[in-house]
Order: C-alpha cells, then structure tokens, then sequence
C-alpha cells in the first residue's frame, strides 16, 4: 500500500518496483529459472550415473490406464527429452555422453532455463 503525501504528514512516497527489478537489485534469478536449473543438473547426475534407480527411472513407462489424480499426465523423460531437443542433443546415450563434461553441462541448464523462461514469460 502506498501513502499518499499530504502537507501536514510525515510520511514518504515509496516507488513501486517490480518482481523482475527486485531479482535484478538483489542479483538472484527467478525461481522457474533456479527450478530448470536444479533439474537440468539433476538430469546430469542420473546420467553420470548409469547404475542408479533414477537413471532407470528415464526409461520407466507406466503401464495401464492414468487414473485421475493418481499420476501425472507426463512422466519425467518426455519432459526432459524435450528440454534436451532445446539444446541440441539427440538421445539418451548423447545427453550422458554431454553429462560427462560438468563445466559444459552445467552451462547448458544456463541456457536451457533462460530459453525456457523466456517463453514462459512470452506465454503469461
């Protein structure tokens, strides 16, 4: 709420600002951004390591029917092979070949998360 100024009051008009200006003041980036990013790196770590459940889990395909509320409309892989596609790499075998270079990949959730933000705020 903003005051509004009067001749007898003491109190002061405070500009607004915007989300995006405060996250710019503060140098921090917004959370869909943190949001890709984690991802992206988690993404690196299941496929770095090929022995893990969650590097299984990339393959996993539920079977049967979706009951409502019970799961999700899309696993995880489809996600992330679309995320993938953003950036260039083909397949599985070539996004664990790119995880394998850390400074790279990490790098890349930079770019994946910005390109994607930036649609998101086209979008809204």
């Amino acid at each position: 709420m903003i005051a509004t100024p009067s001749s007898d009051s003491k109190i002061s008009v405070v500009p607004e600002k915007s989300n995006a200006e405060v996250l710019d003041m503060a140098h921090m980036r917004s959370i869909m951004e943190e949001a890709e990013i984690r991802r992206w790196k988690y993404l690196g770590y299941c496929l770095r390591t090929p022995s893990s459940l969650s590097y299984t889990s990339l393959s996993w395909a539920p079977e049967g029917k979706r009951k409502a509320a019970r799961r999700p409309r899309e696993t995880w892989s489809p996600v992330i092979m679309k995320r993938l596609n953003q950036s260039n790499i083909s397949g599985w075998l070539e996004a664990a070949a790119a995880a394998k270079d850390l400074d790279n990949w990490r790098r890349g959730g930079d770019v994946v998360a910005e390109s994607q933000c930036s649609t998101w705020n086209t979008v809204t």
